[in-house]
């Protein structure tokens, strides 16, 4: 517990508790949070600026299909102005937009439902690039990455340029599709 603490000092009880459990240990979140109590390895309650807890490697460009995808949100309004966010998810190596989900709110919950949908049509990749959303954060993300074996590989915060080829797409999606069309619901 105080090794996987020490890595990760943003981890609260819960999540060191699902993390003990996937090792193997036979804890609750009682037990772990009476012990993270005792040793004092409470979360820091200061608001702090979000910085990568490593140092960031470029990854390789992928060589096929199914290797690396990037997912991200694009916002726009209604006619009665109220808002609306639409998730893309782009493969990197053939660049096709694989899904387009549009919905009020989208949270952690309803990207793994649709990541869920996608799996069923086609292989999943490796790994996807996304940027430090709460809805990426999620445990409900976090539980459908470690169920299906699939990477998350966040960017640094703050550095969009990382994931340049879902950058570029939904440039040209919000240009050739929000820009010119009113969606009334």
């Amino acid at each position: 517990m105080l090794s996987i603490s020490g890595s990760r000092k943003s981890y609260g009880y819960r999540w060191l508790t699902v993390l003990l459990q996937r090792e193997g240990w036979p804890v609750n979140h009682k037990r772990v949070y009476k012990l993270c109590h005792a040793e004092d390895l409470g979360v820091r309650s200061k608001k702090r600026k979000k910085r990568a807890s490593y140092l960031r490697v470029v990854p390789a460009a992928p060589t096929g299909e199914k290797q690396r995808w990037c997912m991200d949100f694009v916002t726009d309004r209604l006619e009665d102005g109220h808002h609306f966010r639409i998730l893309t998810v782009v493969d990197v190596f053939t660049r096709e937009c694989l899904a387009l989900h549009a919905d009020r709110h989208l949270s952690g919950r309803k990207v793994a439902q649709v990541l869920e949908g996608l799996g069923q049509q086609r292989e999943l990749a490796q790994e996807i690039t996304v940027d430090n959303g709460t809805e990426f954060f999620s445990k409900d993300m976090d539980a459908w990455c470690q169920r299906h074996g699939v990477r998350l590989d966040f960017i640094r915060p703050g550095r969009p340029v990382e994931n340049p080829y879902l950058e570029s797409f939904n440039g040209k999606f919000r240009d050739e599709c929000l820009s010119q069309n009113w969606f009334l619901d």
